[in-house]
Formats: structure tokens, sequence, C-alpha cells
């Protein structure tokens, strides 16, 4: 098992193929004999990192590689950080689409109904943070925004 770790790519792949094959004829407890292959394939997957799954059971035969406990901590793990990724990028979505709703409810208040020159200032409105952008809507005249965030090219 040593000789695994330290091996060059070839002569591990080689080790590997031997210590599986033994491993399924020599010891019969399943329980044993899945941990101990599990722990080769974890090995040969750290040696073998720019190998794709399917190339891996394909060199060892294996069809259950998604079994072994490298692989499903690997996958929780890529779903965790996915999951993560996503929350995150959800909560600025929301957050955006919250500021969003906040401008333009604030100019339907002062001005009424949101007229396409309206509307077509709000994205450079949002480029400012609320506390810059709440007390121009809330002081400053129609052409005022207009003339301050209309001209912006």
């Amino acid at each position: 098992m040593i000789k695994l770790v330290v091996e060059s790519e070839t002569a591990a792949v080689r080790t590997a193929q031997t210590l599986i094959e033994r491993t399924r004829e020599e010891i019969t407890d399943q329980s044993s004999q899945r941990q101990l292959i599990n722990l080769i394939e974890s090995i040969i997957i750290y040696k073998l990192p720019q190998k794709s799954r399917e190339e891996i059971e394909a060199m060892f035969e294996l069809s259950d590689l998604k079994q072994t406990r490298v692989y499903q901590e690997a996958l929780a793990e890529g779903e965790e950080q996915g999951l993560e990724r996503g929350l995150e990028r959800g909560l600025e979505r929301g957050l955006q689409e919250g500021e969003r709703l906040v401008v333009e409810n604030l100019l339907r208040v002062r001005f009424g109904e949101l007229d396409p020159e309206i509307q077509a200032i709000i994205s450079r409105i949002l480029q400012l943070s609320p506390e810059e952008f709440t007390p121009l809507l809330l002081h400053c005249s129609k052409q005022e925004l207009l003339n301050q965030f209309g001209n912006c090219q």
C-alpha cells in the first residue's frame, strides 16, 4: 500500500490494479473489502488528479466509484459550495430588485406613472447607494433628475 503512494503514476496504476484484484480474492468480509478498495481508490484519485471519474473507473473496472467515501465527500463539498454561491447570488439579485422597486415606487409617488424618460434613468440612479439616491428622489424635481441622470452617456 505504501508503494502505491510513492510510485510513479504508471506503476501506481498497475500496483492499484493488483491490490484491488488481491483484495477481491483474499478478503471475504465485504465491509473490510470495500474499505480497502476505497482506500486504494482514494490514493489513485489523489495521485491522478487530471483523470476523470470515468477514466479511473475504466482503468480499474470499477462501476461504483460514485459510492466511495472520497467521491461522496467531494460531491457533498461541491454541492455545498454551489449552494452557497447560489444563495449569495440570489440574495444579491433580490437586494438589487428590492432597490429597483424602492426607486420606482418613490418616483411613482412623486411624479405619477413612470414615463419612458424616467424609466430610462432608473438604472443610472441605481448605481448610487440607497443613502445617495433616496434624498435625490425625495427632493429633486423630475427635470433635475432628468438633467442629472439623463445626459450620462
